[in-house]
């Protein structure tokens, strides 16, 4: 039997536009904080080509989220037959209206 096909890594020029706004912010405050942040996200986002269905089912057909622990920031992200596309990135309390999808 052949092993599970890992998927490619796509990130929307909106995500990595609030990636960086992100960052940025962080940054600001503390630049060993938004060293660890990106740190943490890398990692959660490398580990999803190998397993897709790590994040949070939304309500939204296939947009997953992940929350990216001990940081209070989400990784919104779609799986498709080939890829992963990182959709976008929150703080966990912003207003949900403005999450993707909604």
């Amino acid at each position: 039997m052949a092993p599970p096909r890992s998927l490619n890594l796509r990130y929307t020029p909106i995500a990595l536009s609030e990636l960086g706004s992100m960052l940025d912010y962080v940054r600001h405050h503390s630049p060993a904080g938004a060293d660890k942040l990106a740190s943490r996200l890398q990692g959660l986002i490398a580990m999803l080509p190998d397993f897709p269905q790590m994040g949070r089912a939304t309500q939204i057909n296939a947009l997953r989220v992940i929350l990216a622990n001990p940081y209070p920031y989400l990784i919104f992200y779609e799986v498709t037959d080939d890829e992963i596309v990182i959709i976008g990135f929150r703080h966990a309390h912003q207003d949900p209206e403005g999450f993707p999808g909604n």
